[in-house]
C-alpha cells in the first residue's frame, strides 16, 4: 500500500526538496504514522535542519565514555539475549545494533564493521545522542516518547542523511512500564522486510524478558537479606541497588518521604537521584558501606532534613550482588545519636546560585583554592553565604571525606574559647568533665576547621591561635602534652579585617597565616542579577516543601525585589520567598504576597551599616601602611644586625615604641 508524507518548509523559510514526496511504507500503521507527522511538526518549529550531512558532534571527553562505559557494563549484566541481537546484526551486510541510555546516549554498538565505520563518520556512534532535538525524527526518540517499539523506514526520518535507512528500537522493561535502556536496529532500507521485523520483535521480546527476570531474582534475594536483617520495611525507607550502583526497586516510604514517582528512579543511578548518597555508592565500591551514618539531604527535594543511613551488601559466593540502603529519621534511633556524622558539611558548588560577574568570580576563586590544602579567608555580610562557601571548598578538596567542625568564635565567651578550640584534660578545671574532652582542632584532625566570625577572636587568644598554626601542634587547658594535628582552617568574618588591623584589633602576622586565599562575597545589592535566578530556585524549594503549586513569580514582584536593599543578603531573600509562598493563593506570586516590612528598605539608599567587610580605600590605604611600616622594620633589624637601639634611632621613636610595634607585628 503506498501512502503520501510530505514535509513542507522548515522553519528557517528553506525550500525543502520532500515537498509532496511519495514511498512505500510497508509496515507502518495510521497511528504510527500520526505519531511521524506530530514529530516532524515538532523538528520544524525546533528549526532542525533537514538538509543537513553530519549529526552534532559527539562528546569524547574521556569521563563521559568513562561513565558510558559503566553504564553498558551495568545494563549488559541484566540481559542474556544481547550476544543474540548482536549476531542477527552481524549476520546481515549493512546494519549494526545501538544500546542507548535513558538520556538517549549511544553506550554501545555492535554490526558490520564497514557499515558502522560509515555511520561514525556521520558523528552516529558511541557517545552521539539521538534525541529529536538533536537528529530529527528517529526510532530511538519516538520510542521514548511513546515507550514502545517503533520503527522508522526510509524517508519517514526528518534527516535526509537517513533516507536510504530503515531503524527499529524499543524500552528495554527492568520492570513493568520502567526501562533501563533502549535498543535501536540501524540496517538499508531496501533489506528491510517482514521476516527481518519478526526476529527482531523476537529478540527484542526475548531480552525484555530475560531482563525482568534478572530483576526479579535480584530483588528477591536483596529482600530475602532485608527481611534476615530485621529491617522495618514500614518506618524506614529502603533502596534496592545492584552491583552497578543501578536503583531496581524503593518501598513506599521514599516514594512519599521524597514526593517522587516511581519511574523518577527506579533504573536510574543512585548518584543521578539522590546525590548525598555518593558516600553510600563509594563504599560500595570500596567494601566498607555507611553504617549509622547521618547525611543532610536538602536542596535536591525541598526537604532540608538530617536522615540515618545504613548500609547492607549483599554478597553470593564471594561475588558482590548489590546493596540495601535504608533511611530513617534520627528521632527514631536515639541510641545512635552518638555515632552521628554530625560534622558533615553539606553544600557544595552546585549549591553556590548565581550569574553575575562577581559572585563568579569569587565561586572560581574558591573551586581554585578548594583543590588545595591552603588556608581560606572568607569576607562578606552577614547572611552572604559565607559556611556554604567553607562546606564547597571542603567537599572538594582531599579532605571532603573527613570532618568538618564549624565554631563561631563572636558566640563563646572568651573564658571558655581556650577550651572549645584546644579542649582540656579531667581537673584542669571546676566543672571539667571526666575523662576530659578535645577541642574542636582536635576533631577536625584530617578535615577542615571553619572558624567564623575569625575576627571576634579576643587579643590574647591571637597569639595562641597563631602559636597552633605554625607548630601543628595543641596542648589541652591541664595538659603539657603537644598533640600533633592536620587541620585545614577556613575562617570568616563580616568586618572589615584591614581595618581591625590598622586598629590594632587583629594581629598582621596572624592575617597572613590565615588568608592564604581571600574571597570577598558581594552583598546582594551588588548582585542584582542574581536576584531572580536565586529567587526562583527558592520558589522551587518552597514550593515542594509546603506543596504549593506556584509556578512563577510575577514580573512585578521580581522588578520590586530587585530594587529591595536586602540588608540580610541571601538568606533574608530566601526568607521572604518562603513567607511569599506560605501565603500565596494563586499560582502566582506577586507584591501582595511579600512581607510588608520589605517595602522599608525598597529604593532607599543603602544605609550606613557599622564595620560591614567592604569599606572604603582609606582602610586598605591604613593597611598597607601597616604592611610597609613591618617590612621596613623587618630590614632595619637585619641591617643593624639586630641592634634595637639603632633601629630605634634610624626611627626617630624609643626602644620601647620599637618594641611595642615589633610585638605587634609580630617579629621575633
Amino acid at each position: 500500500m503506498t501512502k503520501s508524507f510530505s514535509k513542507g518548509s522548515d522553519k528557517r523559510g528553506c525550500s525543502n526538496e520532500k515537498s509532496a514526496l511519495s514511498f512505500i511504507i510497508p509496515f507502518t500503521s495510521q497511528a504510527a504514522q500520526e505519531d511521524i507527522t506530530s514529530s516532524w511538526q515538532r523538528c520544524r518549529d525546533m528549526g532542525i535542519d533537514v538538509h543537513c550531512t553530519t549529526l552534532p558532534a559527539i562528546n569524547k571527553a574521556k569521563e563521559t565514555l568513562n561513565c558510558l562505559l559503566n553504564e553498558w557494563e551495568s545494563i549488559a549484566d541484566l540481559g542474556g539475549s544481547f550476544e543474540e541481537v548482536f549476531r542477527l546484526a552481524s549476520e546481515e551486510s549493512e546494519c549494526a545494533v545501538f544500546y542507548v541510555d535513558l538520556e538517549l546516549n549511544i553506550i554501545m554498538q555492535s554490526g558490520n564493521e564497514l557499515f558502522l565505520k560509515h555511520l561514525n563518520s556521520l558523528n552516529l556512534g558511541i557517545g552521539a545522542n539521538l534525541s529529536e532535538d538533536k537528529i530529527g525524527t528517529n526510532a530511538v526518540a519516538l520510542a521514548s516518547r511513546l515507550q514502545r517499539k517503533t520503527f522508522i523506514i526510509g524517508s519517514e526520518h526528518y534527516l535526509d542523511i537517513f533516507k536510504n535507512y530503515a531503524s527499529g528500537a524499543s524500552p528495554i522493561f527492568m520492570t513493568d512500564n520502567i526501562p533501563i535502556a533502549y535498543v535501536m536496529y540501524i540496517g538499508n532500507s531496501a533489506g528491510f522486510d517482514h521476516t527481518l521485523q519478526d526476529r527482531l520483535n523476537q529478540y527484542i521480546d526475548l531480552q525484555n524478558h530475560l531482563t525482568r527476570l534478572q530483576f526479579n531474582n535480584l530483588e528477591l534475594s536483596l529482600k530475602n537479606e532485608m527481611l534476615h536483617a530485621n529491617n522495618n520495611l514500614k518506618d524506614s525507607g529502603n533502596i534496592f541497588v545492584d552491583s552497578h550502583g543501578l536503583i531496581i526497586n524503593v518501598n513506599k516510604w521514599i516514594l512519599e518521604y521524597f514526593n517522587l514517582a516511581a519511574e523518577d528512579i527506579l533504573g536510574k543511578y543512585i548518584g543521578k537521584v539522590f546525590p548525598e548518597l555518593t558516600k553510600v555508592w563509594d563504599g560500595l565500591q570500596s567494601g566498607e558501606p555507611l553504617k549509622n551514618r547521618e547525611l543532610f539531604f536538602h536542596q535536591s527535594f525541598g526537604k532540608g532534613s538530617k536522615l540515618i543511613v545504613d548500609c547492607i551488601v549483599q554478597k553470593k559466593q564471594g561475588e558482590t550482588l548489590g546493596m540495601i540502603i535504608s533511611l530513617f529519621e534520627s528521632k527514631l534511633q536515639p541510641k545512635l545519636s552518638s555515632k552521628k556524622d554530625v560534622h558533615d558539611a553539606h553544600f557544595t558548588f552546585d549549591d553556590l546560585i548565581g550569574i553575575s560577574p562577581i559572585f563568579c568570580e569569587a565561586k572560581n576563586i574558591a573551586e581554585v583554592a578548594a583543590v588545595s590544602n591552603c588556608n581560606v579567608m572568607i569576607i562578606g555580610e552577614s547572611g552572604s553565604g559565607k559556611e556554604l562557601f567553607a562546606q564547597a571548598i571542603h567537599n572538594k578538596s582531599d579532605r571532603k571525606n573527613e570532618a568538618f567542625i564549624s565554631i563561631n568564635c563572636a558566640a563563646i565567651s572568651k573564658e571558655l574559647i581556650y577550651s572549645e578550640l584546644f579542649g582540656y584534660v579531667e581537673g584542669a578545671f571546676t566543672g571539667a568533665k571526666k575523662g576530659g574532652a578535645p577541642g574542636k582542632f582536635e576533631l577536625a584532625n584530617k578535615g577542615t576547621l571553619f572558624l567564623d566570625e575569625i575576627s571576634e577572636i579576643p587579643n590574647e587568644m591571637q597569639a595562641v591561635l597563631l602559636r597552633v598554626l605554625e607548630g601543628d601542634t595543641v596542648s589541652r587547658i591541664g595538659s603539657s602534652v603537644s598533640i600533633p594535628i592536620d587541620v585545614r582552617v577556613i575562617t570568616a568574618t563580616n568586618r572589615d579585617i584591614c581595618s581591625s588591623i590598622a586598629t590594632n584589633q587583629f594581629r598582621l602576622d596572624l592575617y597572613h597565616r590565615l588568608c592564604v586565599v581571600r574571597i570577598d562575597i558581594a552583598p546582594l545589592r551588588r548582585r542584582k542579577d542574581d536576584i531572580p535566578v536565586l529567587a526562583n530556585y527558592f520558589l522551587q524549594i518552597f514550593t515542594s516543601k509546603h506543596k504549593k503549586n506556584i509556578l512563577r513569580i510575577t514580573s512585578e514582584a521580581m522588578d520590586y525585589m530587585e530594587h529591595c536593599v536586602w540588608l540580610g543578603n541571601v538568606r533574608e531573600l530566601r526568607n521572604v520567598i518562603e513567607r511569599g509562598v506560605i501565603f500565596c493563593s494563586s499560582n502566582e506570586l506577586d507584591i501582595s504576597d511579600l512581607p510588608k516590612e520589605l517595602g522599608k528598605h525598597h529604593k532607599d539608599p543603602v544605609p550606613q551599616i557599622q564595620n560591614i567587610a567592604h569599606s572604603g580605600d582609606s582602610l586598605l590605604q591604613q593597611f598597607q601602611e601597616k604592611l610597609d611600616e613591618k617590612r621596613h622594620i623587618e630590614l632595619l633589624l637585619k641591617e643593624r644586625n639586630n641592634n634595637k637601639t639603632l633601629v630605634a634611632q634610624d626611627m626617630g621613636i624609643t626602644r620601647a615604641t620599637l618594641y611595642r610595634r615589633m610585638k605587634f607585628f609580630g617579629i621575633k
